[in-house]
């Protein structure tokens, strides 16, 4: 909800605040995107960070390279064969590895123990939809977490 502006008697003051505005929302924007992922998915951009940063120093053509391969998130990256992405065209080997590397720093990927397993299935709450035939098709409503 926006609040609606005050006149204020400095007005010089008002002018400058106005102009670094647009500047600062979208840096805001900017770091609520990036917080913003979806549980289980990682965003693409996420790998444009500096490998400083536990990134690969990607730009937005290999981005959208690995876009146009099928490639939407990190945990697929994670996952896939080193081979499968040295397919994606403009991906060399070092940068393949780099890509890599950060993915599988992005994604947490460990065994997990049947306990382990068997506490997150029993924190998983199932939302009916209303429809007892769609209900038995889904295995009793749509799963969603806790």
């Amino acid at each position: 909800a926006a609040r609606p502006k005050r006149a204020r008697r400095d007005a010089p003051e008002d002018a400058d605040a106005q102009a670094a505005a647009p500047q600062v929302q979208e840096q805001a924007e900017e770091a609520e995107e990036q917080q913003t992922d979806e549980p289980g998915i990682t965003k693409l951009e996420r790998l444009c960070a500096p490998v400083e940063s536990h990134g690969a120093g990607l730009s937005k053509v290999d981005l959208n390279a690995l876009l146009d391969h099928g490639i939407h998130c990190v945990e697929t990256i994670a996952f896939m064969p080193f081979r499968k992405l040295l397919e994606v065209k403009g991906i060399g080997e070092a940068k393949a590895q780099r890509i890599m590397t950060a993915a599988k720093l992005l994604v947490p990927m460990r065994m997990v123990s049947a306990a382990e397993m068997l506490q997150m299935r029993k924190n998983m709450l199932i939302i009916t939809t209303g429809s007892a035939k769609l209900d038995g098709l889904l295995g009793g409503g749509i799963e969603q977490r806790r």
